[in-house]
């Protein structure tokens, strides 16, 4: 079950700290082996502060049979789209919008330590969020909508 890597993400999510490699500290420690785990930090202008960044997260678990071993097993992607996580300075703790990213960063978490123990699917597992604190905040009755530090259009 992957309740406990639910409640770390929720935690980790939830402090002011947040950022990209606080969440790929957590997901390093699993001590998965020939697991990839990058952060790429892309700057995005906020209402308070033109200097915040967005970070990338991606996170590839090979598989016993995945494309990254030569192998032909089908790949699965995780994708957490969402808002943001928080909206600093103008809200405390995280917010909705941050559900997409718990689920995907927890679902990592699960798999990595899965394979640090020996057990891996049979396909490459592709993992991909963003993670990002300051965002605005639109006012909209029953409740504010927050903006994305992205385009979400394709």
């Amino acid at each position: 079950m992957a309740l406990r890597e639910i409640l770390e993400v929720t935690d980790l999510m939830d402090d002011p700290r947040l950022d990209g490699e606080r969440i790929a500290a957590l997901l390093r420690g699993a001590n998965a082996q020939d697991c990839e785990i990058t952060i790429e930090s892309t700057p995005y202008e906020s209402p308070e502060d033109t200097s915040r960044v967005c970070d990338f997260l991606k996170v590839v678990i090979p598989g016993e049979h995945g494309a990254a071993s030569g192998g032909d097993a089908p790949t699965l992607g995780i994708i957490g789209r969402l808002g943001a996580q928080q909206a600093q300075p103008g809200r405390i703790g995280f917010v909705s919008d941050a559900d997409g990213s718990i689920v995907a960063v927890a679902a990592a978490l699960k798999l990595l330590r899965l394979a640090g123990a020996g057990a891996r699917l049979a396909g490459d597992v592709i993992v991909t969020t963003h993670i990002a604190t300051h965002v605005s905040i639109i006012p909209r009755e029953p409740v504010d909508f927050m903006g994305a530090p992205i385009s979400s259009g394709g």
